[in-house]
């Protein structure tokens, strides 16, 4: 094939509304090259910074394998594979753009940009953005390009968009920009959005089940449905959250080996609370065998990822060093751990009472996945109860979740007074 140094854009920009497989495959053709050889082009560029990084050429040829996947299953409509192919492929289309022989090719100045409002995958970039966001416990409100498109999500929404329908039943969730939550019309969002199936509607759905401050009347039957559905597509919060509903016998029989299966299928998808989930089980033997060796192990490396947990894990760390559990017993690093802890707990609460009362609500207070909104209320009348009045409502299923064993918390509360 002959390369002229020109793309043949095809009129009224219909290229613009190609999805990141078929723009990928529209510059391969032009280059005249494999698609493997393209993958490979593209990992040199990602690794450039690091040249030595991969000797043996495993990384590149796991890179590549990746890559040639997700462009067999570009067109699927798979739920959350879908979604993770589309954000595999986009970083994989935007390095491409930077390659020398690419820029040779002329390409029009809105190229990269995509500034077509109306291309469904546009939407979804900003859709995916936002859920990351989220998801991360980053913001509640979307960010600046998600407000200002919000007119074309909510129409893509009403024309059927699924990511859009979920994205707009999460901005009204979580307060829209009055930060005041219309729980009505998220519902009715996630509800359009679940009939076609979307994983993260189901979820939202299956939460909104749980708790009357949702506006609907609880039933953990249904919430447990909605959570299934969305767990059978891999969706890992909805995982998580099955695991729980086994763990607890909430909406179905208390089954501890489900619970240890659905927390570690969680996990393995890279899922910080399924991974608190799984150190837990081994922490207390809960669907496995007690390996506290194990559950040290985890909730090192929670750490070693992620500050978002830090005062559970230290707590459950610090309990551990001072016993020698699964680690040798070593006091000072325990009292580190407490001490750590108690510093998250005067910074975020600098009035609460020195009797640290309802310590273990604030302990498991962060390993709550809900949306800050709710989460905040939480938090609010934590301090209510540490301030000593009664303006509080404390919702127990929440704080049993995680609940910190009768002794250990007793020798927690002791050695947190004493840092």
């Amino acid at each position: 094939m002959e390369n002229t140094g020109q793309m043949d854009i095809p009129k009224d920009n219909s290229f613009l509304k190609m999805e990141y497989a078929d723009r990928i495959l529209f510059i391969k053709d032009k280059l005249d090259i494999p698609l493997k050889q393209l993958a490979e082009k593209i990992y040199s560029s990602l690794r450039k910074n690091n040249p030595n990084d991969d000797k043996e050429g495993e990384a590149e040829k796991k890179y590549v394998e990746s890559f040639l996947k997700a462009m067999q299953r570009s067109k699927e409509n798979k739920g959350v594979t879908r979604e993770k192919t589309i954000l595999r492929l986009k970083e994989a289309f935007t390095v491409l753009l930077c390659l020398p022989e690419v820029k040779k090719l002329n390409l029009p100045p809105d190229f990269e940009d995509w500034e077509n409002r109306d291309n469904a995958e546009y939407i979804l970039d900003l859709c995916e953005e936002y859920f990351q966001l989220l998801d991360k416990h980053i913001v509640v409100q979307p960010n600046e390009r998600f407000l200002k498109n919000l007119n074309n999500i909510i129409q893509a929404a009403n024309n059927g968009h699924i990511q859009a329908q979920t994205a707009v039943g999460e901005f009204y969730f979580n307060g829209g920009t009055l930060n005041i939550p219309n729980f009505s019309l998220a519902f009715d969002y996630f509800s359009h959005a679940a009939n076609q199936h979307c994983p993260r509607a189901l979820w939202k759905l299956g939460l909104m089940q749980e708790d009357k401050d949702f506006g609907l009347s609880p039933n953990m039957q249904l919430a447990f449905r909605y959570f299934k559905l969305s767990a059978d597509q891999d969706f890992p919060m909805a995982l998580n959250r099955i695991a729980c509903c086994y763990g607890n016998g909430d909406g179905t029989e208390r089954d501890d080996k489900l619970f240890f299966e659905y927390a570690k299928k969680s996990a393995d998808l890279g899922n910080e609370i399924g991974q608190l989930s799984v150190a837990y089980a081994y922490y207390i033997g809960k669907g496995v065998e007690q390996d506290y060796e194990k559950a040290v192990e985890i909730y090192s490396h929670i750490l070693s990822i992620s500050f978002q947990y830090l005062p559970h894990c230290f707590a459950r760390l610090g309990y551990m060093y001072l016993n020698g559990l699964g680690v040798e017993q070593d006091i000072d690093t325990a009292n580190m751990c407490y001490a750590t802890v108690k510093r998250v707990f005067d910074k975020r609460y600098p009035d609460a009472k020195d009797d640290i009362e309802g310590f273990e609500l604030f302990l498991n207070l962060d390993l709550d996945i809900r949306p800050y909104t709710i989460l905040n209320g939480f938090k609010r009348g934590l301090k209510a109860k540490l301030l000593g009045t009664n303006s509080i409502t404390l919702n127990e299923r929440m704080v049993s979740r995680y609940s910190i064993p009768d002794d250990e918390y007793k020798i927690f509360r002791n050695n947190f007074q004493k840092v």
